[in-house]
């Protein structure tokens, strides 16, 4: 027998057993929490000693080896547990919680073989992973994804789907054992996965604030250089059979950890990695994307008495990119002819079809320079600020209708809807 083969049957045992555990340790639990009520014995008050006069009895008599303890007046008698329901607790707790570790800590065995693709070509980091997870254990109904605890505290969202793409059900799980440094998702499958079959998903997440400017600070002519650290590989609980992970960063790559790298990308591949096997990897690329960041978003919808929809948003933005060295020279800035240019010259924004009565303003007053293009199904307006956003510069404005950005992160987001009076 392989020693795989040996592992998963060893492990399918364990968690049968806990579960017999955990069955039988309630079952007894309830047993005796039904039949311990009639099964008193009892102890007879001295006819001496009126009911009445019991407490005293029972204070003046505790040092007896029988005295009563868990008791209740049945006839003039004493009643007595058997044994005491705290012991049997002491026992059955225990257990429980040892089953309940045992079936949370272990997970279907299972292997994969993953192709992950990483964009950096903006201010997010866009993970792009296709799994197909293959049961070399017991029936499972869900697998489970690691993502490392550094990854964890910057994720936007994740979400997965199958081969049909169809959504599939995913939430975070604890294990009363798992390794530091890691938080798992439990993604369910659409239908059980039978011992010996594979299943294919996409995993899809992205990650916030996980490019750091390299160097801090640039001057206004220099371009913007940003460094991702990652894996260079996706790190899992389950052994991984083979994996590519590609890096793509839309800008000329200054260094790079090993990996076979061309202008814009960087490849990795890995065979047979055994479970949570981390080999830290860093890219060192030019990235002259905007990263506009809204640290503060409240948006007001007022409803009229006639039926009218008045959206407006007040925005705070902050440009987390490279901050500016020196002083900025708008006659540099005329001249400047990059293509792309880590300074943000205009702000675009996606507004439903046929929007109407939109306006640019900030705390001053009207804002003029702004551009509204309708298509059929969308309305984009350009809008250029008072001033050109460098690294670590701020600007607030107010926006009419209710923009959708693309690339754009929302740090903190409050919604005022504003009914007329009288309205329920």
């Amino acid at each position: 027998m392989k020693a795989s083969s040996l592992r998963n049957t060893v492990d399918g045992c364990i968690r049968r057993y806990c579960r017999i555990i955990i069955a039988f340790s309630l079952l007894i639990y309830f047993i005796f929490a039904l039949l311990t009520p009639f099964t008193m014995t009892t102890t007879r008050i001295p006819p001496q000693i009126s009911q009445d006069e019991y407490h005293f009895y029972a204070q003046t008599n505790s040092h007896r080896e029988n005295a009563p303890t868990c008791q209740s007046y049945r006839k003039g008698r004493i009643a007595k547990w058997p044994f005491e329901l705290e012991k049997m607790l002491r026992v059955i707790i225990p257990l429980l919680l040892i089953g309940a570790a045992w079936t949370n800590e272990l997970v279907p065995s299972s292997k994969l073989v993953a192709t992950r693709n990483v964009d950096i070509s903006t201010q997010l980091a866009k993970f792009s992973v296709n799994l197909e997870v293959k049961n070399g254990g017991p029936e499972a109904t869900y697998f489970v994804y690691a993502l490392t605890k550094t990854d964890n505290d910057h994720l936007s969202y994740l979400v997965a789907s199958d081969s049909a793409n169809k959504k599939l059900p995913v939430a975070p799980i604890k294990y009363a054992a798992a390794k530091p440094g890691f938080e798992y998702y439990k993604i369910n499958f659409g239908s059980p996965l039978a011992s010996g079959a594979s299943h294919k998903v996409k995993i899809e997440y992205v990650l916030t604030g996980a490019l750091k400017a390299y160097p801090a600070q640039i001057s206004q002519e220099e371009n913007q250089f940003m460094l991702f650290n990652t894996n260079d590989a996706i790190v899992s609980p389950y052994t991984v059979e083979s994996d590519t992970t590609t890096i793509t960063t839309g800008g000329k790559i200054i260094s790079s950890t090993d990996g076979k790298q061309t202008t814009s990308k960087v490849t990795y591949t890995n065979t047979n990695l055994a479970p949570y096997t981390t080999k830290p990897v860093s890219v060192h690329y030019e990235n002259n994307s905007p990263f506009v960041v809204v640290t503060s978003l409240e948006r007001t919808i007022e409803i009229s008495h006639w039926g009218n929809v008045a959206i407006e948003d007040h925005i705070e933005i902050v440009h987390k990119g490279a901050e500016l060295k020196g002083a900025f020279s708008r006659l540099d800035y005329q001249v400047d002819r990059r293509t792309k240019s880590p300074i943000v010259k205009v702000l675009k924004a996606t507004l439903p079809a046929k929007s109407r009565d939109i306006y640019y303003r900030d705390q001053i007053g009207n804002i003029s320079t702004s551009t509204v293009r309708n298509f059929k199904d969308r309305v984009e307006v350009e809008m250029r600020p008072r001033f050109p956003l460098l690294g670590g510069w701020r600007t607030n404005y107010i926006l009419g209708i209710s923009p959708l950005f693309n690339d754009l992160v929302v740090e903190s987001a409050k919604i005022k809807i504003i009914l007329p009076e009288t309205a329920q």
